[in-house]
């Protein structure tokens, strides 16, 4: 389970983090977790074989409310705790070219997505460094990954996606961290 809550419905204590133009809300960017070792086993095998710090990525819109593949399925209207301390938030770097209209473009196809399942099999294969992949689910970076690419931004290199993750999606060229 990630922290996140369904709005209006949670239990999880607020943090006195101090919010910046990234948490505020009010633009899109890419919300990245960062877990804490040994709060979920899932999140703690994919920080080990990603060989990174993130587990997670989603779509993070103006209004603080997110879009993004999670178990069981690709889920929308989930509420964005932006005082998360294990939360980072991404965007394009000045001069990429990645839009307002790019942005809606990408809110709408991962939109388009909902429903559809977690790609668990994947998750194992990535593991194991096996094409399990399903063509008819995701994982949290391959939809993302995939959101940008049809808008004609590649955020690394392609390559199978049992061979990327979300710390492949942080480290592309186009991105940088929002203070």
């Amino acid at each position: 389970m990630l922290k996140r809550f369904e709005q209006g419905a949670s239990s999880h204590p607020r943090t006195t983090t101090p919010l910046t133009d990234a948490h505020a809300g009010g633009m899109y960017r890419w919300a990245f977790w960062s877990d804490p070792k040994g709060w979920n086993l899932i999140q703690d095998g994919i920080e080990w074989f990603n060989w990174g710090e993130y587990t997670h990525v989603e779509l993070a819109c103006p209004d603080n409310e997110t879009i993004g593949a999670t178990w069981p399925r690709v889920r929308d209207r989930v509420y964005l705790d932006v005082t998360d301390p294990n939360i980072h938030f991404y965007d394009f770097k000045a001069g990429v070219g990645f839009t307002e209209a790019n942005w809606r473009n990408v809110e709408e196809f991962m939109r388009s997505q909902v429903g559809k399942h977690y790609d668990l099999g994947g998750i194992f294969g990535h593991i194991v460094k096996q094409d399990w992949q399903a063509p008819d689910k995701w994982m949290c970076h391959e939809l993302c990954m995939e959101a940008t690419h049809r808008e004609g931004f590649a955020l690394q290199e392609r390559k199978p996606a049992y061979r990327l993750g979300p710390n492949d999606m942080m480290m592309s060229p186009l991105l940088y961290r929002m203070k």
